[in-house]
């Protein structure tokens, strides 16, 4: 049995990810954290999102909307962490339902209306968990994006291109780990 230690939001479209600048490591990677206790993944992964992107403890009840909302998006695995499939549209859907429940964010001065926006006009505080947001392209890496998170992206898009969309299928509730692409240890494989 695998035991999950977190989850978080894989946000790619069309060959680039949003990811975040982590403060304790110097890299950048995909948005997500630490499972909670009774938490579900889901639950984990938009827990941690609203925190990292907005910097706001947010409601069960905005967890579970946009639980509930996104209930279709497939999940990748990697070891033990879970990512859901999210695009560009999905997030401003998110940012939109975020927007209703919240209204104000301590980084950013109005509220974010596009994944533009949630990258340029960050003003995060001292104690952020993500200090800078960026849209990279991740197929031409830099020194300062995390070689896993690349891989996450790299195994995402393979999958999409292979089952045609984010999405789950009633057959496919989580994408199958692909293990030689995801991990460096020689003993997974």
């Amino acid at each position: 049995m695998t035991t999950i230690a977190g989850a978080g939001l894989l946000i790619i479209d069309r060959g680039y990810a949003l990811c975040g600048l982590s403060p304790k490591t110097g890299k950048y990677s995909g948005i997500g954290g630490k499972q909670e206790p009774g938490e579900t993944i889901r639950q984990t992964a938009f827990r941690e999102a609203v925190e990292e992107l907005f910097g706001i403890d947010p409601s069960e009840l905005l967890v579970n909307t946009l639980v509930f909302r996104f209930i279709n998006n497939a999940i990748v695995e990697r070891k033990n962490y879970l990512f859901i499939l999210m695009n560009f549209a999905d997030v401003f859907e998110m940012n939109k339902i975020v927007c209703q429940a919240i209204t104000v964010s301590p980084y950013y001065k109005t509220f974010p209306s596009s994944i533009l926006d949630l990258a340029m006009n960050r003003y995060p505080t001292e104690d952020a968990e993500i200090t800078d947001l960026n849209l990279t392209k991740y197929g031409c890496p830099t020194l300062l994006i995390d070689r896993e998170f690349i891989k996450d992206c790299t195994l995402a898009e393979a999958l999409i291109k292979a089952y045609g969309t984010n999405k789950t299928t009633p057959h496919l509730g989580r994408f199958p780990v692909a293990k030689s692409l995801t991990s460096d240890d020689p003993s997974t494989t």
